[in-house]
Protein backbone atom coordinates (compact mmCIF):
# COMPACT_ATOMS: atom_id res chain seq x y z
CA UNK A 1 0.00 0.00 0.00
CA UNK A 2 1.58 3.30 -0.98
CA UNK A 3 2.46 5.88 1.66
CA UNK A 4 0.04 8.82 1.60
CA UNK A 5 1.32 12.31 2.21
CA UNK A 6 -0.45 15.67 2.23
CA UNK A 7 -0.12 17.33 -1.18
CA UNK A 8 2.37 20.13 -1.33
CA UNK A 9 2.70 22.95 -3.82
CA UNK A 10 3.91 22.42 -7.40
CA UNK A 11 4.79 19.17 -9.10
CA UNK A 12 5.15 17.19 -5.86
CA UNK A 13 1.55 17.94 -4.88
CA UNK A 14 0.24 17.09 -8.37
CA UNK A 15 2.23 13.84 -8.37
CA UNK A 16 0.72 12.69 -5.06
CA UNK A 17 -2.77 13.60 -6.22
CA UNK A 18 -2.33 11.53 -9.41
CA UNK A 19 -0.86 8.55 -7.51
CA UNK A 20 -3.59 8.76 -4.85
CA UNK A 21 -6.35 8.85 -7.45
CA UNK A 22 -4.77 6.01 -9.45
CA UNK A 23 -4.44 3.91 -6.30
CA UNK A 24 -8.13 4.46 -5.45
CA UNK A 25 -9.13 3.55 -9.02
CA UNK A 26 -7.16 0.28 -8.93
CA UNK A 27 -8.84 -0.81 -5.71
CA UNK A 28 -12.30 -0.03 -7.01
CA UNK A 29 -11.54 -1.95 -10.28
CA UNK A 30 -10.56 -5.06 -8.32
CA UNK A 31 -13.76 -4.88 -6.31
CA UNK A 32 -15.78 -4.42 -9.52
CA UNK A 33 -14.08 -7.44 -11.13
CA UNK A 34 -14.90 -9.54 -8.09
CA UNK A 35 -18.61 -8.70 -8.27
CA UNK A 36 -18.62 -9.22 -12.07
CA UNK A 37 -17.40 -12.79 -11.54
CA UNK A 38 -20.28 -13.57 -9.21
CA UNK A 39 -18.91 -11.91 -6.06
CA UNK A 40 -17.76 -15.23 -4.64
CA UNK A 41 -14.00 -15.27 -5.09
CA UNK A 42 -11.92 -18.04 -6.60
CA UNK A 43 -10.78 -21.40 -5.27
CA UNK A 44 -7.07 -21.51 -4.43
CA UNK A 45 -6.34 -23.61 -7.52
CA UNK A 46 -8.82 -22.28 -10.08
CA UNK A 47 -8.32 -22.85 -13.81
CA UNK A 48 -9.92 -21.34 -16.87
CA UNK A 49 -13.56 -22.35 -16.94
CA UNK A 50 -13.76 -23.45 -13.28
CA UNK A 51 -17.35 -23.36 -11.97
CA UNK A 52 -17.85 -20.44 -9.56
CA UNK A 53 -20.90 -19.95 -7.38
CA UNK A 54 -24.15 -21.35 -8.61
CA UNK A 55 -23.13 -22.43 -12.09
CA UNK A 56 -21.45 -19.20 -13.33
CA UNK A 57 -18.16 -19.39 -15.12
CA UNK A 58 -15.60 -16.60 -15.05
CA UNK A 59 -13.85 -15.85 -18.33
CA UNK A 60 -10.35 -17.28 -18.50
CA UNK A 61 -8.90 -13.77 -18.82
CA UNK A 62 -10.27 -12.90 -15.36
CA UNK A 63 -8.96 -15.91 -13.51
CA UNK A 64 -5.54 -14.32 -13.01
CA UNK A 65 -7.21 -11.09 -11.73
CA UNK A 66 -9.31 -13.00 -9.22
CA UNK A 67 -6.64 -15.43 -8.03
CA UNK A 68 -4.83 -12.97 -5.65
CA UNK A 69 -8.14 -12.07 -3.97
CA UNK A 70 -9.05 -15.63 -2.98
CA UNK A 71 -9.58 -16.15 0.74
CA UNK A 72 -7.14 -18.97 1.41
CA UNK A 73 -8.88 -20.06 4.60
CA UNK A 74 -12.40 -20.17 3.11
CA UNK A 75 -14.16 -23.55 2.97
CA UNK A 76 -14.43 -24.90 -0.56
CA UNK A 77 -16.36 -27.96 -1.63
CA UNK A 78 -15.99 -29.28 -5.15
CA UNK A 79 -14.69 -25.92 -6.29
CA UNK A 80 -17.73 -24.04 -4.86
CA UNK A 81 -17.59 -21.64 -1.89
CA UNK A 82 -20.30 -22.07 0.76
CA UNK A 83 -23.03 -19.33 0.85
CA UNK A 84 -22.07 -18.01 4.33
CA UNK A 85 -18.39 -17.88 3.38
CA UNK A 86 -19.27 -16.13 0.13
CA UNK A 87 -20.96 -13.32 2.06
CA UNK A 88 -17.99 -12.87 4.39
CA UNK A 89 -15.61 -12.97 1.45
CA UNK A 90 -17.51 -10.23 -0.41
CA UNK A 91 -17.62 -8.05 2.74
CA UNK A 92 -13.85 -8.36 3.20
CA UNK A 93 -13.20 -7.46 -0.42
CA UNK A 94 -15.51 -4.44 -0.21
CA UNK A 95 -13.79 -3.09 2.92
CA UNK A 96 -10.35 -3.69 1.38
CA UNK A 97 -11.34 -1.67 -1.69
CA UNK A 98 -13.34 1.19 -0.14
CA UNK A 99 -11.26 2.10 2.93
CA UNK A 100 -7.98 2.77 1.08
CA UNK A 101 -9.90 4.71 -1.57
CA UNK A 102 -11.47 6.93 1.08
CA UNK A 103 -8.11 7.48 2.77
CA UNK A 104 -6.55 8.39 -0.55
CA UNK A 105 -9.33 10.86 -1.31
CA UNK A 106 -8.95 12.48 2.12
CA UNK A 107 -5.19 12.77 1.71
CA UNK A 108 -5.56 14.26 -1.75
CA UNK A 109 -8.19 16.79 -0.66
CA UNK A 110 -6.31 18.00 2.45
CA UNK A 111 -3.80 20.78 1.98
CA UNK A 112 -1.07 21.47 4.60
CA UNK A 113 -2.94 24.64 5.57
CA UNK A 114 -6.14 22.70 6.14
CA UNK A 115 -4.33 20.11 8.25
CA UNK A 116 -2.71 22.85 10.35
CA UNK A 117 -6.05 24.56 10.85
CA UNK A 118 -7.68 21.28 11.88
CA UNK A 119 -5.00 20.61 14.51
CA UNK A 120 -5.10 24.20 15.79
CA UNK A 121 -8.87 24.09 16.01
CA UNK A 122 -8.70 21.16 18.40
CA UNK A 123 -6.47 23.07 20.83
CA UNK A 124 -7.70 26.67 20.52
CA UNK A 125 -7.49 28.85 23.63
CA UNK A 126 -8.20 32.46 24.47
CA UNK A 127 -6.97 34.90 27.11
CA UNK A 128 -9.54 36.65 29.30
CA UNK A 129 -9.38 39.15 32.15
CA UNK A 130 -10.60 38.26 35.64
CA UNK A 131 -11.26 41.03 38.15
CA UNK A 132 -10.44 40.52 41.84
CA UNK A 133 -10.12 42.41 45.10
CA UNK A 134 -6.57 43.69 45.59
CA UNK A 135 -5.27 43.90 49.16
CA UNK A 136 -8.85 43.62 50.41
CA UNK A 137 -9.81 47.14 49.32
CA UNK A 138 -9.73 47.81 45.56
CA UNK A 139 -10.10 46.10 42.20
CA UNK A 140 -7.22 44.28 40.56
CA UNK A 141 -6.97 42.19 37.42
CA UNK A 142 -5.29 39.03 36.18
CA UNK A 143 -5.28 37.23 32.84
CA UNK A 144 -6.27 33.60 32.37
CA UNK A 145 -5.94 31.29 29.38
CA UNK A 146 -9.07 29.19 28.94
CA UNK A 147 -10.37 26.92 26.16
CA UNK A 148 -11.97 28.88 23.34
CA UNK A 149 -15.74 28.53 23.23
CA UNK A 150 -18.74 30.27 21.71
CA UNK A 151 -20.09 30.78 25.25
CA UNK A 152 -17.02 32.77 26.30
CA UNK A 153 -18.93 34.99 28.75
CA UNK A 154 -20.25 32.07 30.79
CA UNK A 155 -16.88 30.29 30.71
CA UNK A 156 -15.09 33.43 31.94
CA UNK A 157 -17.63 34.04 34.70
CA UNK A 158 -17.31 30.45 35.92
CA UNK A 159 -13.53 30.91 36.09
CA UNK A 160 -14.13 33.96 38.29
CA UNK A 161 -16.52 32.05 40.55
CA UNK A 162 -13.89 29.34 41.02
CA UNK A 163 -11.68 31.91 42.77
CA UNK A 164 -8.06 33.03 42.35
CA UNK A 165 -5.30 30.50 41.73
CA UNK A 166 -2.12 30.18 43.79
CA UNK A 167 -0.16 32.78 41.80
CA UNK A 168 -2.99 35.27 41.99
CA UNK A 169 -3.36 34.80 45.74
CA UNK A 170 0.39 35.23 46.17
CA UNK A 171 0.10 38.58 44.37
CA UNK A 172 -2.47 39.78 46.92
CA UNK A 173 -5.62 39.10 44.89
CA UNK A 174 -8.73 37.65 46.49
CA UNK A 175 -12.43 37.34 45.70
CA UNK A 176 -15.51 38.79 47.39
CA UNK A 177 -17.67 36.13 45.74
CA UNK A 178 -18.81 33.52 48.30
CA UNK A 179 -17.19 30.15 47.69
CA UNK A 180 -19.32 27.51 45.94
CA UNK A 181 -21.42 30.18 44.20
CA UNK A 182 -22.86 28.92 40.91
CA UNK A 183 -23.88 30.56 37.65
CA UNK A 184 -27.25 29.14 36.61
CA UNK A 185 -27.66 30.94 33.30
CA UNK A 186 -26.20 33.77 31.26
CA UNK A 187 -27.85 35.48 28.31
CA UNK A 188 -26.91 38.62 26.38
CA UNK A 189 -29.52 40.80 24.70
CA UNK A 190 -29.00 44.30 23.28
CA UNK A 191 -25.76 44.78 25.19
CA UNK A 192 -27.17 43.66 28.56
CA UNK A 193 -25.89 40.44 30.14
CA UNK A 194 -28.49 38.82 32.40
CA UNK A 195 -26.50 36.78 34.93
CA UNK A 196 -28.57 34.35 37.00
CA UNK A 197 -26.82 33.07 40.15
CA UNK A 198 -27.85 30.66 42.88
CA UNK A 199 -28.74 31.91 46.36
CA UNK A 200 -25.19 31.28 47.59
CA UNK A 201 -23.94 34.25 45.52
CA UNK A 202 -26.30 36.59 47.41
CA UNK A 203 -25.47 35.29 50.88
CA UNK A 204 -23.50 36.87 53.72
CA UNK A 205 -20.80 39.51 53.80
CA UNK A 206 -20.72 43.18 54.72
CA UNK A 207 -21.16 46.15 52.43
CA UNK A 208 -17.58 45.94 51.09
CA UNK A 209 -18.04 42.26 50.22
CA UNK A 210 -21.37 42.87 48.50
CA UNK A 211 -20.10 45.80 46.44
CA UNK A 212 -16.92 43.88 45.66
CA UNK A 213 -18.63 40.80 44.21
CA UNK A 214 -20.98 42.94 42.12
CA UNK A 215 -18.08 45.01 40.73
CA UNK A 216 -16.07 41.86 40.00
CA UNK A 217 -18.88 40.47 37.87
CA UNK A 218 -19.60 43.79 36.12
CA UNK A 219 -15.98 44.36 35.09
CA UNK A 220 -15.41 40.72 34.12
CA UNK A 221 -18.43 40.64 31.78
CA UNK A 222 -18.07 44.13 30.32
CA UNK A 223 -14.61 43.35 28.97
CA UNK A 224 -16.46 41.82 26.01
CA UNK A 225 -17.61 44.26 23.30
CA UNK A 226 -21.12 42.79 23.23
CA UNK A 227 -21.74 43.57 26.91
CA UNK A 228 -22.24 47.11 28.22
CA UNK A 229 -24.14 46.40 31.44
CA UNK A 230 -25.10 43.50 33.72
CA UNK A 231 -28.50 42.62 35.19
CA UNK A 232 -28.27 40.45 38.31
CA UNK A 233 -30.72 37.64 38.97
CA UNK A 234 -30.90 35.13 41.82
CA UNK A 235 -32.67 31.83 41.16
CA UNK A 236 -34.34 33.28 38.09
CA UNK A 237 -35.64 36.50 39.70
CA UNK A 238 -34.19 40.01 39.38
CA UNK A 239 -32.22 40.80 42.56
CA UNK A 240 -33.91 44.13 43.28
CA UNK A 241 -32.51 44.28 46.81
CA UNK A 242 -29.26 42.41 47.07
CA UNK A 243 -28.42 40.61 50.37
CA UNK A 244 -29.11 42.04 53.80
CA UNK A 245 -27.03 45.11 53.01
CA UNK A 246 -29.87 46.46 50.89
CA UNK A 247 -27.88 47.10 47.72
CA UNK A 248 -30.40 48.05 45.03
CA UNK A 249 -29.87 46.19 41.74
CA UNK A 250 -33.19 46.77 40.00
CA UNK A 251 -31.54 47.86 36.73
CA UNK A 252 -28.50 46.84 34.66
CA UNK A 253 -25.15 48.14 35.96
CA UNK A 254 -22.29 49.29 33.74
CA UNK A 255 -18.73 50.21 34.60
CA UNK A 256 -19.59 53.85 35.19
CA UNK A 257 -21.86 52.76 38.06
CA UNK A 258 -19.27 50.38 39.54
CA UNK A 259 -16.27 52.58 40.34
CA UNK A 260 -16.42 52.75 44.12
CA UNK A 261 -13.63 50.17 44.49
CA UNK A 262 -11.36 51.43 41.69
CA UNK A 263 -7.92 52.59 42.83
CA UNK A 264 -6.92 56.11 41.76
CA UNK A 265 -4.68 54.47 39.13
CA UNK A 266 -6.30 51.34 37.74
CA UNK A 267 -3.97 49.39 35.44
CA UNK A 268 -5.80 46.81 33.33
CA UNK A 269 -2.79 45.91 31.17
CA UNK A 270 -0.36 44.45 31.99
CA UNK A 271 -2.04 42.29 34.61
CA UNK A 272 -0.62 40.34 37.51
CA UNK A 273 1.76 37.64 36.29
CA UNK A 274 1.98 38.82 32.68
CA UNK A 275 5.22 38.43 30.73
CA UNK A 276 6.70 41.70 29.47
CA UNK A 277 8.42 42.31 26.16
CA UNK A 278 9.87 45.72 25.36
CA UNK A 279 7.94 47.79 24.54
CA UNK A 280 4.76 46.77 26.36
CA UNK A 281 1.45 48.64 26.42
CA UNK A 282 0.27 50.23 29.65
CA UNK A 283 -3.47 50.97 29.74
CA UNK A 284 -6.27 51.61 32.19
CA UNK A 285 -8.14 54.37 34.06
CA UNK A 286 -6.90 57.13 36.35
CA UNK A 287 -8.34 59.90 38.48
CA UNK A 288 -5.33 61.87 39.73
CA UNK A 289 -4.46 65.51 40.28
CA UNK A 290 -4.15 67.22 36.90
CA UNK A 291 -4.40 63.75 35.28
CA UNK A 292 -0.70 63.05 35.94
CA UNK A 293 0.98 60.02 37.51
CA UNK A 294 4.22 58.06 37.18
CA UNK A 295 5.13 54.52 36.17
CA UNK A 296 8.35 52.64 36.90
CA UNK A 297 9.50 49.12 36.09
CA UNK A 298 11.84 47.57 38.65
CA UNK A 299 13.65 44.23 38.23
CA UNK A 300 14.23 41.60 40.92
CA UNK A 301 17.47 43.27 42.09
CA UNK A 302 15.71 46.62 42.65
CA UNK A 303 17.21 48.22 39.54
CA UNK A 304 14.85 50.68 37.83
CA UNK A 305 14.52 49.76 34.17
CA UNK A 306 12.33 52.70 33.20
CA UNK A 307 10.59 55.62 34.89
CA UNK A 308 8.30 58.06 33.12
CA UNK A 309 5.38 60.44 33.58
CA UNK A 310 1.96 59.46 32.25
CA UNK A 311 -0.87 61.83 31.30
CA UNK A 312 -4.41 60.48 31.41
CA UNK A 313 -7.23 61.91 29.33
CA UNK A 314 -8.85 63.49 32.42
CA UNK A 315 -8.25 63.93 36.14
CA UNK A 316 -8.82 66.06 39.24
CA UNK A 317 -12.10 64.38 40.16
CA UNK A 318 -12.87 62.97 36.72
CA UNK A 319 -11.92 59.54 35.45
CA UNK A 320 -9.69 59.52 32.39
CA UNK A 321 -8.14 56.78 30.27
CA UNK A 322 -4.50 56.12 29.39
CA UNK A 323 -2.81 53.85 26.89
CA UNK A 324 0.84 54.14 25.90
CA UNK A 325 3.86 52.03 24.93
CA UNK A 326 6.59 51.67 27.56
CA UNK A 327 10.08 50.58 26.48
CA UNK A 328 12.85 49.35 28.77
CA UNK A 329 16.45 48.30 28.21
CA UNK A 330 19.12 46.20 29.91
CA UNK A 331 16.65 43.92 31.67
CA UNK A 332 17.53 40.40 32.72
CA UNK A 333 14.85 37.72 32.31
CA UNK A 334 13.01 36.98 35.53
CA UNK A 335 10.63 38.53 38.02
CA UNK A 336 9.96 42.26 38.05
CA UNK A 337 7.24 44.67 39.09
CA UNK A 338 5.39 47.61 37.61
CA UNK A 339 4.82 50.42 40.09
CA UNK A 340 2.36 53.25 39.40
CA UNK A 341 1.84 56.16 41.77
CA UNK A 342 0.90 59.78 42.06
CA UNK A 343 3.14 62.39 43.67
CA UNK A 344 1.47 64.24 46.50
CA UNK A 345 0.79 67.90 45.71
CA UNK A 346 1.58 68.65 49.33
CA UNK A 347 5.05 67.14 49.80
CA UNK A 348 5.85 65.12 46.66
CA UNK A 349 5.77 61.74 48.34
CA UNK A 350 4.29 58.78 46.42
CA UNK A 351 0.58 58.19 47.04
CA UNK A 352 -2.00 55.83 45.53
CA UNK A 353 0.76 53.29 44.94
CA UNK A 354 -0.11 50.10 43.03
CA UNK A 355 2.46 47.31 42.53
CA UNK A 356 1.92 44.69 39.84
CA UNK A 357 4.22 41.63 39.82
CA UNK A 358 5.21 40.62 36.28
CA UNK A 359 7.91 38.64 34.50
CA UNK A 360 10.55 39.88 32.05
CA UNK A 361 10.68 37.74 28.92
CA UNK A 362 13.97 36.01 28.02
Amino acid sequence: MPTLRSPGPGAAGRDIRVRGAAFAARRVKVCSDTFSAGGEGTPPESHPGTRIGSGHRAPASRQSDLRPLAVRTAAWRDGVMRRSDRRRHVARRLVAAVVPAVLAAVAVSRSPAALTAAVAGATRTTTVSLYWIRAGASLGVSHRVIPATAAIGAATLRSLLAGPNRAERAAGLSSAVPSSSRLLHLSITAGVASADFDSRFASGGGSLSVIGRVDQVVYTLTQFPTVHAVLFLVNGKVARTFTGEGLVLDRPLGRAAARSLLPAIFVERPAVGDTLHSPFRLSGLANTFEAVFQVTVVDATGHTLVSRVVHASAGSGTWGTFSLPVAFHGARPGMARIVVFERSAKDGRPIHVVRIPVRIAP
